[in-house]
């Protein structure tokens, strides 16, 4: 069960970075919206960074990469939807604001515009992209169980997915001790454990910054050995087979074919039969 949860996890996560994708390039081609430059972008959302876990952002603005030398009475409007209505209102020209990107979580597009003077005709726009994700990634601990006894050395073991940003790193913690990066591991042994009871946290971050902690009370016994697991052998299911009347097995089977070719083709009949009596009905 846990098997088929953590990949439905995965299929849900890789489904929804595709749509992202799509959705990007949707986004683009249906507002007709040039791509900002890579090399001279117009805006940047937090200094060009892909995720963010906060709706507040930083937007980086360079108007002239639209125009360069722009006139003094130059004016710029954003908008998170790119449709009327939505438009911040028209102000001098800036190099940086702080925004509000629209509320719930995934791909997030911020417009700029620029027009010339009050009454001239907005240049055309450019936007940028980022990923919000305000909610903490996934983490299941598998090992060690909720007070399970475990002997002096032994390999703690976690699951854990990111649906928006995906997972940077997980740490490791002992009996409120200093957080170990593990990077990218889902497991990490111990070796040398105290008698006792103790305590492991194993934090989970996520690449937009959001976090993860689930913490297991453990006892160590140094004597106490793991159960051993005997793999149950697999059984396969038999395949059904046909199976026909005894005597003249192939004839049987060939009496099969024939009435089911016989079938479709009175069925091919009828239908070309009815065609033909309605096209002639139509031209009496």
């Amino acid at each position: 069960m846990e098997v088929f949860v953590l990949r439905l996890r995965k299929c849900g996560i890789a489904a929804f970075q595709s749509v992202a994708l799509i959705g990007l390039l949707v986004l683009m081609f249906s507002c007709n919206v040039p791509p900002c430059s890579a090399a001279n972008p117009a805006i940047l959302i937090n200094n060009g960074a892909p995720f963010t876990n906060s709706t507040w952002v930083t937007l980086t603005l360079n108007p002239n990469a639209i125009q360069p030398n722009l006139p003094s009475t130059a004016q710029m409007s954003i908008s998170n939807a790119n449709t009327n209505g939505t438009w911040f209102p028209w102000q001098p020209i800036s190099t940086s604001m702080d925004w509000n990107l629209t509320a719930g979580d995934g791909l997030k597009a911020v417009f700029l515009s620029i027009r010339l003077d009050s009454n001239s005709t907005p240049l055309p726009q450019q936007m940028a992209v980022i990923v919000l994700d305000t909610a903490p990634p996934i983490l299941d601990v598998w090992s060690p169980t909720v007070n399970e006894t475990v002997p002096g050395s032994f390999q703690a073991s976690w699951t854990a997915n990111d649906i928006y940003s995906g997972i940077k790193n997980a740490e490791v913690s002992l009996d409120g001790g200093g957080w170990i990066d593990v990077g990218n591991q889902t497991t990490y042994s111990f070796t040398g454990l105290s008698d006792g009871p103790h305590t492991i946290a194993i934090m989970v971050v996520d690449k937009a910054g959001n976090s993860q902690t689930v913490s297991r009370s453990f006892t160590v016994n140094g004597s106490y050995s793991l159960p051993s697991q005997t793999p149950t052998p697999f059984s396969p299911t038999p395949t059904p087979k046909l199976t026909l009347p005894e005597g003249g097995s192939a004839i049987w089977l060939i009496v099969g074919i024939a009435t089911a070719a016989a079938v479709v083709i009175a069925a091919t009949v009828i239908v070309f039969s009815r065609w033909k009596k309605t096209k002639a009905a139509k031209l009496a």
